[in-house]
């Protein structure tokens, strides 16, 4: 009931790029249209929106489903589609360095990768693994948006959702 009369309060609990790249532009046309509800957006990875949601401390969480559900109801928003990224002048760069017979990314360059323990890191090791790639150097960061900007850098190949770096892909700033 408060609700339609605009007056409440929502807790969101978010990561950076789906805060950045879904929510936002969800919560504008919602702001606009019940401007007296107030927000909290507590910004972390999934695993602590989800147990912020197991504890109910929070009233939605925007998050990667993960391989164990522990209770909760995941309503799909999207898919996403994870994928390595870099610049064409890394990869240029890395086939120099380590000779055109060795330009395996995985072998030779440095890959991007959040954290251990993150769901995408999770996901992601599992795929590697299944396809017996290990890669041999890794910088481990703490946010997708880290990720993204030290591959725009050339520091490496960054695991990143695809969805959110369409614009680079397109625009050949990266190379998948």
């Amino acid at each position: 009931r408060m609700m339609e009369l605009g007056v409440g309060h929502i807790r969101i609990g978010v990561s950076t790029m789906l805060c950045k790249y879904v929510l936002l532009p969800c919560l504008k046309e919602f702001v606009a249209r019940y401007p007296h509800v107030k927000f909290t957006i507590h910004n972390q990875p999934t695993l602590q929106t989800l147990e912020l949601l197991e504890k109910q401390q929070i009233d939605l969480g925007l998050t990667a489903e993960p391989a164990h559900k522990k209770n909760l109801i995941f309503d799909k928003v999207m898919d996403i589609e994870d994928g390595f990224v870099a610049t064409p002048a890394y990869l240029t760069n890395m086939r120099l360095r380590e000779g055109a017979a060795q330009s395996d990314v995985f072998r030779n360059g440095t890959i991007l990768m959040l954290e251990k323990g993150n769901v995408s890191r999770t996901y992601i090791e599992d795929q590697l693994r299944g396809r017996h790639i290990e890669p041999a150097h890794l910088l481990e960061v703490s946010t997708m948006d880290l990720l993204v900007d030290f591959a725009r850098i050339g520091l490496g190949a960054g695991c990143v959702i695809k969805n959110f770096v369409q614009a680079e892909l397109e625009n050949g700033t990266f190379t998948e």
